[in-house]
């Protein structure tokens, strides 16, 4: 049976189904520097040394992830949309991050404003706060209390019981444009190389494509992370912005995995749902947290859900990335751009014409072209 909720505005019942179903069509980009996440199949991991993790990260399925965490500036245009409908949580960190300041009346989006430079820093953010926005981008950041409320997460579900159980959902709607990552897609994303073993996958045990840990320190000193940096003498109070460390990429290209924020991933940590899995050391780390955070074979972090922590958001790849050069249908230009690539790694300049995101540009692309060719776009 379908699942309903109530929702009681201004004297008014609205009804909403939790989990609506949506054609899929082409997904809003957003501004957003996406990466592909493919090799749909890949074998799970093999653990850590007492099992930890084994068998995880292993998904049927290609997906998208941001290159960096959401920044203050990214999140900002989400705090002035949601300041009407945030009540008690006008001037909380959970809602405004580190960076956004309330500097006049609660409700009013013109009263806040980003910390002069700290536009691109990581926002640190509640993790139903991130379901909100999440919601949000999903309905097409529409201008109302109900595209916050629903979509991904039902925000209906935010409740706690007399036994401190938390009653939240679970997991995000099937047909979620955008969502908050699994465990599973955070690990695949960070570790799996799909070039690893004449071809055939395997996983790294650290960021950045390496079995050795990240080397703590300033980019322009042969740093690769700033985790664990926090109050060290000679180094900048202040976190870095995101992609500081441009060079030090996970296997699909994603940066930041180690230092900025922890990431919230959507999965339980407890049994009484109090509590998410986080993933990614940070810049507040201490040191022996930040070897620990940074390993695969560690045991994923677990914080409560109000804490404060870095975002990655999580979509589906349009259907229609086929249509390479976004002009809404699928044709003779499209194949050029891909037979120019033919051949090719999925370099930068190269990974629109990857098509099925298997890390080369080669024949198994050009038949999903084909098969695709004169198709429009929704």
């Amino acid at each position: 049976m379908i699942n309903r909720w109530n929702l009681l505005v201004c004297g008014c019942t609205i009804g909403f189904l939790a989990c609506p179903a949506y054609p899929l069509g082409t997904i809003p980009d957003y501004n957003f520097d996406w990466v592909v996440i493919g090799d749909p199949g890949n074998p799970g991991f093999e653990g850590g040394p007492a099992g930890q993790l084994a068998g995880r990260g292993s998904l049927d399925y290609e997906y998208r992830m941001t290159r960096t965490e959401v920044t203050a500036s990214q999140w900002f245009e989400f705090v002035q949309a949601f300041a009407p409908y945030a009540g008690a949580e006008a001037n909380s960190f959970g809602f405004t991050g580190f960076w956004i300041n309330l500097i006049g009346p609660s409700g009013i989006p013109s009263s806040y404003q980003i910390t002069p430079g700290l536009e691109n820093r990581p926002t640190n953010i509640s993790w139903r706060m991130a379901a909100r926005y999440v919601n949000w981008l999903h309905n097409d950041k529409t201008d109302s209390l109900e595209s916050f409320a629903m979509g991904v997460y039902d925000t209906s579900t935010f409740t706690q019981n007399e036994d401190g159980f938390y009653n939240d959902q679970a997991t995000h709607c099937p047909d979620a444009k955008f969502w908050i990552p699994t465990l599973d897609e955070w690990i695949k994303g960070v570790y799996y190389d799909p070039t690893l073993n004449a071809g055939a996958g395997g996983w790294w045990h650290q960021p950045a494509s390496s079995g050795e840990p990240l080397i703590a320190g300033l980019a322009s000193k042969g740093g690769q992370t700033n985790a664990s940096l926090f109050g060290v003498p000679g180094f900048p109070t202040e976190i870095l912005n995101v992609g500081s460390y441009p060079d030090v990429q996970t296997p699909w290209g994603l940066l930041d995995a180690s230092g900025g924020m922890q990431e919230w991933t959507e999965e339980f940590a407890n049994f009484s749902h109090s509590l998410r899995h986080t993933k990614g050391s940070s810049f507040f780390s201490d040191e022996f947290y930040y070897f620990h955070d940074d390993i695969l074979g560690g045991l994923p972090g677990f914080v409560t859900i109000g804490n404060m922590e870095g975002l990655r958001v999580a979509s589906q790849v349009s259907s229609c990335s086929t249509d390479i050069d976004s002009d809404g249908v699928t044709n003779v230009l499209d194949l050029i751009d891909l037979l120019l690539c033919f051949g090719e790694p999925a370099a930068p300049e190269c990974e629109a014409e990857d098509i099925n995101a298997d890390g080369s540009v080669n024949v198994l692309d050009l038949i999903d072209l084909l098969l695709a060719f004169g198709t429009a776009c929704p």
